[in-house]
């Protein structure tokens, strides 16, 4: 629906910068990055053309991002380049950034990077634990799973009884299958604080997929699903994958 409407404003109009932008995101949402990429470079293009710099930094990140799923490390290292000179400084590209020097194994750009970010977090007055935890987020898209987890784990120390970090700490646990007893463990106590959330269920249903347990992680993502305040895709498959093995196991 979203596309639909988003595609019917650029056939009236296809030089607005803006519409471009957004109709790029939920292809990014829906890991349809080769959809997203030409929408967030016709916003760019657009920007270019009348010569002033995009309205906010989210037009090259989005796009950043997008290069990135794409293994396109080239192109996002021009466009970052581009994007320093109109938001010095500024903490989503900083992110950005150390997440592509750590994935192109660049440790010592990617050590300055992540020191600049925490500088743009603290002025800021974002928390310890809330530091730990975006640099967590660094590490896990670098795939540098072992540092993410640390830095998930600091998170959590840190707030010990924040159903959120006991959260995203089980989600990495299960989702790549390091801990999937602990991270249930870990999400059934954030539940246990917030049984209607649904992030957790998907995260504990995800849990008990991959234990096997087909027909238990179904009700639980189906719940998931139903208490879902707007479209998330992981959710989504999550949901189908478990419905496709209890299919199997029926059959």
């Amino acid at each position: 629906e979203e596309l639909k409407y988003i595609r019917q404003i650029i056939e009236l109009d296809d030089q607005i910068a803006a519409f471009h932008y957004i109709l790029g995101l939920p292809y990014n949402d829906l890991y349809q990055y080769n959809k997203a990429i030409p929408e967030f470079e016709k916003a760019l293009d657009i920007y270019d053309k009348w010569g002033i710099k995009p309205i906010w930094v989210y037009n090259y990140t989005a796009l950043g991002y997008a290069y990135h799923q794409t293994g396109q490390y080239r192109k996002e290292t021009r466009l970052y380049k581009k994007a320093e000179r109109d938001f010095p400084g500024d903490h989503s590209l900083l992110y950005r950034q150390a997440v592509l020097a750590l994935s192109t194994g660049k440790i010592k750009a990617a050590d300055e990077y992540i020191a600049q970010y925490i500088s743009a977090l603290e002025e800021r007055s974002a928390s310890e634990a809330a530091i730990a935890s975006a640099l967590g987020g660094i590490y896990l898209q670098a795939g540098l799973l072992e540092k993410a987890e640390e830095k998930y784990r600091k998170a959590l120390s840190l707030q010990p009884g924040s159903p959120a970090r006991m959260n995203n700490l089980a989600y990495i646990l299960i989702d790549n299958e390091i801990d999937i007893e602990e991270g249930l463990e870990l999400v059934d106590k954030a539940l246990s604080l917030n049984p209607d959330n649904y992030l957790y269920l998907d995260t504990r249903g995800w849990g008990l997929y991959k234990q096997g347990k087909y027909e238990e992680a179904l009700d639980c993502l189906e719940k998931s699903w139903e208490l879902k305040p707007i479209y998330d895709h992981d959710v989504f498959l999550h949901l189908e994958t478990s419905k496709d093995a209890v299919d199997r196991n029926e059959n």
